[in-house]
């Protein structure tokens, strides 16, 4: 966990970025933050251990990383960024830890692999397309009466909806752009 001496505790922006031959990664237990773009693109990456002592991940962190199939999220976690693991295409489920009160925007973005997404009820923010491109959001099982839920949380309408819609009793979250560019629906 030093290198030359000094604690590891971040692993700056772009540390790694377009990292071709990387294939694992085990990070020190000093390693609070991991920044924007770290390992991005890093095509052969199919194992990163995630210490629990991460608290930040940056932005398009892990994005195109194609090959990682498993990452447990760090449970002091606080914030899942924008884009972090978009188009990696081989995650398959993801647990959302109970301390992450926000996904930003398209975070799992192309993911189209996962198919079992685990979200908490005190969750309190999802981002514009987090789940967009999903195995998940792509099954037409998942969907009922034109309405996509992980757990109680809202994440997608049908453009197709039409009168009066109602949300659902114990609805936690409405994602952002839930009803973007819905024309249909004349009452809620």
């Amino acid at each position: 966990s030093t290198i030359s001496g000094y604690v590891v505790d971040e692993i700056s922006n772009s540390a790694f970025y377009d990292c071709a031959k990387i294939t694992r990664v085990t990070l020190p237990s000093t390693i609070k933050k991991i920044g924007s773009y770290a390992f991005y693109n890093c095509e052969l990456l199919t194992q990163i251990n995630l210490p629990n002592s991460i608290i930040e991940i940056g932005s398009s962190a892990f994005a195109h990383c194609d090959v990682i199939d498993n990452i447990i999220l760090p449970q002091y976690l606080t914030t899942i960024e924008s884009y972090v693991f978009q188009s990696c295409s081989s995650l398959k489920n993801i647990v959302v830890p109970e301390n992450v009160t926000q996904i930003k925007s398209n975070a799992f973005y192309y993911c189209s692999n996962l198919s079992e997404i685990t979200l908490h009820d005190e969750l309190l923010h999802i981002g514009s397309y987090a789940f967009g491109g999903t195995k998940y959001y792509s099954s037409k099982s998942n969907w009922n009466d034109g309405e996509l839920y992980i757990g109680n949380h809202l994440v997608a309408v049908d453009k197709t909806i039409n009168g009066a819609y109602s949300i659902k009793e114990n609805t936690k979250v409405i994602s952002e752009r839930c009803f973007y560019g819905q024309n249909g629906m004349t009452s809620l």
